[in-house]
């Protein structure tokens, strides 16, 4: 098993256009929420511009684990965690903020 320098806890689904959302839904099964409509609104819940993008930037966190496995980058013991929350629209663009503490 490799080392987990950045990891991703990527979940749920939300509309855009209303405030329905699945929180437990599981990355894994995003393809299955692909141009599907929400079913309070309609609006399309998953975009192909929004799916490519989490595609992205999971091939990111694991390319950065591979580069600084490869590296023997040591995690220093005092390490701290930091946690972002990703917020997209549907468009692609990924927005990015620190997350609050909420586990």
């Amino acid at each position: 098993m490799s080392k987990q320098y950045v990891s991703y806890n990527i979940k749920g689904i939300k509309c855009d256009a209303c405030d329905f959302k699945d929180m437990s839904i599981e990355v894994e099964k995003y393809p299955e929420w692909l141009n599907k409509p929400c079913p309070k609104c309609g609006a399309n819940l998953l975009t192909q511009e929004d799916l490519d993008s989490v595609n992205r930037m999971i091939a990111a966190v694991d390319m950065t684990n591979k580069l600084l496995e490869s590296l023997n980058v040591e995690i220093p013991d005092n390490s701290e965690e930091t946690r972002v929350k990703v917020d997209m629209d549907g468009t692609g663009i990924v927005n990015m903020e620190l997350a609050e503490d909420e586990e």
